[in-house]
């Protein structure tokens, strides 16, 4: 797990049932993560009309990374990610990462508090 990068982020609808179905096979996002090829991505569905999470998660990892080559200039500053569902190990290891990562927030809390 060391070196392991795991995105949380909120995917609307649309997109996420086209990528969790498999028709969808990348992601657009704004480059403000550091985002690189090996990372993962936990896309949660999120319906913006109700500002709540809505369902199921769907992990991906990201293959191959491409910038401004391929967006119009309005996109400047976002990126393009080829994206793979997360084979069952990786997703288990994702999984384990986020629930450590919980964990060690927690503990940083309970250790701020008299």
């Amino acid at each position: 797990m060391a070196g392991t990068i795991v995105h949380d982020l909120k995917c609307w609808p649309e997109p996420y049932d086209a990528l969790a179905s498999g028709l969808k096979t990348f992601e657009i996002r704004k480059n403000d993560r550091g985002y690189k090829v090996g990372h993962y991505l936990r896309l949660n569905r999120w319906d913006p009309k109700t500002e709540s999470y809505t369902g199921p998660f769907h992990i991906v990892r990201v293959t191959y990374i491409g910038g401004s080559e391929f967006l119009p200039e309005a996109a400047a500053g976002h990126v393009v990610m080829a994206v793979v569902e997360a084979t069952y190990a990786e997703g288990c290891m994702v999984l384990r990462y986020i629930a450590n990562r919980q964990r060690v927030a927690r503990d940083a809390e309970k250790a701020d508090k008299p």
